[in-house]
């Protein structure tokens, strides 16, 4: 498993090009939408084998951890270069570093993506007692507009 594991792909090479130009009023919402949908797609392709490490993970063996961390260091280094460069020209929360800002933003991602069959395919009525879910759909909506909203300038 963890040969296996250690190759998957997290994410497409493209996401990474999102980070390269600023996220505009104007560009935001297209640039969050297309990361959401290929990380969820993404997701979707290999959620067995990301299941499976990421539990591995979450219960201690450092093997799968370390693989878990490598996996996502090309996309949280992007993502933490970008709102570097955004503070550097005073154009976003300064007061903030970089690096925790896109560790919650990918965990929130991951989650979203790791959820989203166990919910939604097919969708799931929500226990008695227990707030209604919201569709697919709206779940990848509300998460485009976390994104664009964090790190549009």
């Amino acid at each position: 498993a963890l040969e296996a594991v250690s190759r998957l792909p997290v994410h497409s090479p493209h996401i990474l090009d999102l980070f390269e130009e600023p996220w505009t009023e104007a560009n935001a919402h297209m640039k969050a939408r297309q990361l959401v949908e290929d990380y969820v797609e993404t997701w979707d392709r290999y959620r067995t084998l990301f299941r499976i490490r990421n539990l591995a993970a979450e219960e201690g063996d450092t093997r799968f951890i370390e693989v878990r961390m490598q996996s996502a260091d090309p996309l949280l280094s992007a993502i933490s270069s970008y709102i570097s460069r955004q503070q550097v020209d005073g154009r976003m929360l300064p007061d903030q570093r970089p690096e925790a800002i896109a560790g919650a933003l990918l965990a929130m991602l991951e989650r979203i993506a790791s959820v989203m069959r166990i919910y939604f395919d097919p969708p799931r009525q929500a226990p008695e007692g227990v707030s209604s879910l919201s569709d697919r759909k709206e779940m990848m909506e509300a998460t485009t507009h976390i994104w664009a909203t964090m790190l549009a300038v």
